[in-house]
């Protein structure tokens, strides 16, 4: 898992059950990114992720960012 998130492993070259368990990591990496509050800041947080998780972590942030910016209803 260590070397997914550093970058040092691609995602797809994991085994499936390492693969399935990083989706959490990546799920929070994205949510790290989504409550930033500028754009400049979140994109700063995207360029700081290894290459190798980066495109993972930016298609949860698209899967999650309606959701988030969704107005609650009463």
């Amino acid at each position: 898992m260590e070397l997914i998130l550093n970058g040092d492993l691609c995602l797809i070259q994991a085994p499936a059950a390492i693969q399935s368990w990083s989706r959490y990591f990546i799920h929070q990496g994205a949510l790290a990114v989504a409550v930033l509050d500028t754009l400049d800041e979140r994109r700063a947080a995207l360029a700081a992720i290894p290459q190798t998780i980066r495109p993972y972590v930016e298609m949860e942030l698209k899967r999650i960012w309606p959701m988030l910016r969704q107005a609650p209803t009463p």
